[in-house]
């Protein structure tokens, strides 16, 4: 993404099945080679950039940069896009269809209380059939949850 010549370093004959894929997959080479070099458009442990080719068309980067596998979300008004996208995974050569973003307008939504006294939530998406859940969480001097653990979830 960063539009720069493709350089390896090391033994070629033994490049692992990563590095094979990558010097052999056309569709990760144009990126490199398109002329638009990328910008960072979010930080931290998954950063994104993306390059704008114009015309409504981008070349997105999602890079996870911890130790085990985690869930990324790009909302698509940071490309200016509303609405559902057209959405290719270049790595699997695949059409993963049309994607939607949601925009929530916390502030308009109400606090909901919990079955623990002083602690409240918004949820601010519910999707039914993965199961994820995406809450806010407000408590009240003095409140307490009980030690749990979301097994396989993510948590900030």
């Amino acid at each position: 993404m960063a539009n720069a010549p493709m350089y390896l370093g090391g033994d070629l004959t033994k490049l692992d099945s990563i590095g094979k894929q990558l010097v052999s997959n056309d569709e990760v080479i144009a990126i490199n080679q398109s002329g638009r070099p990328a910008k960072q458009v979010l930080g931290g442990d998954l950063p994104v950039w993306v390059s704008d080719l114009g015309h409504n068309t981008y070349y997105v980067g999602l890079f996870n940069m911890n130790a085990t596998p985690s869930t990324m979300h790009l909302p698509w008004n940071l490309l200016g896009a509303t609405g559902a996208i057209q959405v290719r995974d270049l790595w699997n050569h695949a059409n993963l269809g049309p994607l939607a973003s949601r925009v929530v307008q916390a502030n308009d939504m109400p606090w909901e209380p919990i079955r623990f006294p002083g602690v409240f939530v918004k949820t601010l998406m519910l999707d039914k059939q993965s199961g994820l859940l995406t809450v806010l969480l407000k408590m009240e001097p003095g409140a307490e949850l009980p030690d749990h653990e979301h097994a396989l979830m993510e948590q900030i």
